[in-house]
């Protein structure tokens, strides 16, 4: 709701008005008698409260001689006075009790132009002096309630900006700390699926070593002859006598060898041992020699038995022998084909290439491409030998080529 000035009865929409203390009346500041600069600068709130209208101010008996109409104080102007002028200027002096009024006359200084004090010299020095006085105090209060205002301000502000910089370092820590646990994440799956990789790894690694070592130990038994076989060889065909010693036997393998090689045996001979079950009197016969050069010699020279009914050949074990076997079928198979095939050294030659291949499995790479049209064993190889497959040993029988 709005409210008029009482002295001109405007309506007051500015914040520049003055409310009596007594009458409670709302006066704007020209009917006040006050000026912006005083109302703002010199005034305090203190003073605006405890401020009196003119009219209330009238209304108050007087304690001194000054009974002089409403009207606004003129400031005399200062005028400085030499000691000469003021020698001849007579002074006359105050009542007593215009000293003892000087609050009143502060009062009215402060509440308002509203009486014209007396004017003289001393007066004017001590209400100025007070004035003085009183606006270093405003002045102060209003220094330190602005310093308060900068401070309080300047603290809110320093708060609000120090907050807003917390707050936007907390969204970008945040944001990188979940960006940090996403690739954390990440890198435990693929350790993950890397250490189960390894694992598989080191298992397969783990056999393949078995298999390695097995393979090894196959290759090593396949193709390592022993010390003592390399002394040995075979005799094949050589009839068993009844009751035969040892004497007697190495007897006849010495004439033997004489008469065909023309190779004398005696004290050469270690040992010798038949071979297989008693199905025939035809057993092989091992015999152990202790010179591996006379061994060599005999191998060398196995052509010689050729017409005599006999044959000699290497002592093979029973892993030689078995690869001896493929070997044999697989040149069967060549020959099946219409191919030149021979083993040579314990190696298959199929049209004077040497094959290479792997006894775990029964088919050569080479000769499989081609078509296979007849499976028949060809004896020929064993009539050209002069011998036959009833008459040789099965498990030295694929020496005899």
């Amino acid at each position: 709701m709005s409210t008029n000035c009482a002295g001109c009865n405007e309506i007051l929409h500015k914040r520049e008005h003055l409310t009596c203390k007594y009458c409670k009346k709302t006066y704007d500041l020209d009917c006040a008698n006050v000026t912006p600069q005083r109302f703002y600068n010199i005034m305090s709130a203190e003073t605006k409260a405890a401020w009196k209208c003119q009219a209330c101010y009238c209304k108050q008996p007087k304690k001194n001689n000054t009974n002089t109409p409403i009207r606004p104080r003129e400031k005399s102007p200062v005028v400085n006075i030499s000691q000469i002028d003021r020698d001849n200027i007579t002074l006359r002096r105050s009542p007593n009790n215009m000293h003892n009024d000087t609050s009143d006359s502060v009062d009215i200084e402060l509440l308002g132009d509203t009486v014209i004090t007396q004017t003289s010299p001393n007066l004017n020095a001590k209400s100025d002096e007070i004035l003085l006085q009183t606006l270093s105090v405003i002045i102060q209060q209003k220094l330190k309630e602005n310093n308060r205002s900068l401070i309080n301000e300047l603290q809110s502000t320093i708060h609000s900006e120090i907050n807003k910089a917390i707050i936007s370092l907390k969204e970008d820590i945040q944001q990188k700390t979940e960006i940090l646990n996403c690739q954390n994440k990440q890198r435990k799956d693929e350790i993950c699926q890397l250490n189960l990789k390894i694992e598989s790894i080191t298992k397969e690694n783990g056999k393949l070593r078995e298999d390695i070592k097995q393979l090894s130990k196959k290759i090593e038994n396949k193709f390592r002859i022993p010390e003592i076989n390399s002394k040995k060889i075979v005799l094949y065909k050589l009839m068993e006598q009844h009751n035969e010693n040892d004497f007697s036997l190495c007897n006849r393998i010495v004439n033997i060898f004489r008469d065909i090689m023309n190779v004398d045996l005696t004290g050469y001979i270690e040992d010798t041992y038949r071979l297989g079950k008693h199905r025939n009197n035809t057993r092989p016969l091992v015999i152990e020699l202790i010179s591996k050069k006379m061994t060599k010699y005999l191998i060398d020279h196995k052509h010689l038995f050729k017409k005599s009914g006999l044959a000699i050949s290497k002592y093979y074990d029973d892993i030689t022998q078995k690869h001896n076997k493929l070997l044999r079928e697989e040149m069967f198979k060549a020959r099946q084909k219409g191919l030149y095939a021979v083993i040579k050294d314990d190696n298959l030659y199929v049209e004077g290439k040497k094959i290479l291949w792997n006894t775990n499995t029964t088919n050569n790479k080479d000769i499989d491409n081609e078509d296979t049209h007849d499976k028949s064993i060809n004896k020929s190889f064993f009539r050209n030998q002069g011998l036959t497959r009833q008459n040789t040993h099965p498990e030295h029988s694929e020496h005899l080529q």
